[in-house]
């Protein structure tokens, strides 16, 4: 059997969350082009915000801003290519339940107060995004899922891989538990983004075979648990 061939240093860059050149060749599964925007808000006077955003979610940025007030202010600008990952939070509460959003973006200052304790004191971390889930879990439940997903992105960004698969399972218990409607679409992109990292444990795995299977059939279910499973692989992640 002949030796695969190594990764190229752009598909590891990306994969470790960086940004890579515009020609780079990377895995087109599990990265996409990433886009500057330019916006604008009437309280900022001539101040013009920038914000970077793979491209698979820039409809999704453009509702976010449109949310929070800021107008289009150029066109976008293509800039290299960056990981794939869902739509994380606050941004789908403000897509996708606009008149609830306050409650996504009234916990967000205690959201980045936790994640600085999250690199030296990750217990720590981990009780205080507990307590702001506690209050969501009373207003609105359907946030949980991508609450508990971005606080999972926090871990990820720290290498506590172990605390990040412990939230990408809440996100997973809060869908079976409230009953949650779910885009699968969506959440096969959040399982890519966390498999790839090594951060989805063996039995979310085991229930998001039967999910897909109940969702699709037995073949498209087959066809999307088989692609998960190789760019599980592909990360360097043993089957």
């Amino acid at each position: 059997m002949p030796e695969p061939k190594p990764e190229s240093a752009d598909t590891l860059l990306v994969r470790a969350g960086g940004i890579a050149r515009r020609s780079a060749k990377t895995d087109p599964a599990t990265t996409g082009e990433l886009v500057a925007r330019s916006f604008r808000h009437p309280a900022m006077a001539e101040r013009v915000v920038v914000r970077l955003v793979e491209e698979s979610l820039d409809s999704a940025l453009t509702a976010e801003m449109s949310v929070l007030g800021f107008t289009d202010a150029g066109e976008k600008v293509p800039v290299g290519r960056a990981r794939k990952r869902a739509l994380g939070f606050p941004a789908w509460a403000l897509v996708h339940h606009p008149t609830k959003a306050r409650f996504a973006l009234e916990v967000m200052k205690e959201f980045r107060k936790a994640g600085t304790r999250a690199k030296t004191k990750p217990g720590h971390a981990r009780d205080a995004f507990a307590e702001i889930a506690t209050k969501l879990e009373r207003s609105v439940p359907a946030f949980l899922p991508s609450y508990w997903e971005e606080v999972g992105r926090v871990f990820v960004a720290e290498d506590a891989t172990t605390f990040a698969s412990q939230c990408f399972e809440k996100a997973r218990t809060a869908e079976r538990e409230y009953k949650l409607p779910v885009d699968e679409d969506r959440r096969a992109a959040a399982y890519l983004e966390f498999t790839a990292v090594g951060a989805v444990p063996a039995k979310s795995l085991a229930g998001y075979a039967d999910d897909l299977v109940k969702a699709f059939g037995a073949v498209e279910g087959e066809r999307r648990f088989l692609e998960l499973a190789v760019q599980r692989i592909r990360a360097g992640i043993p089957p």
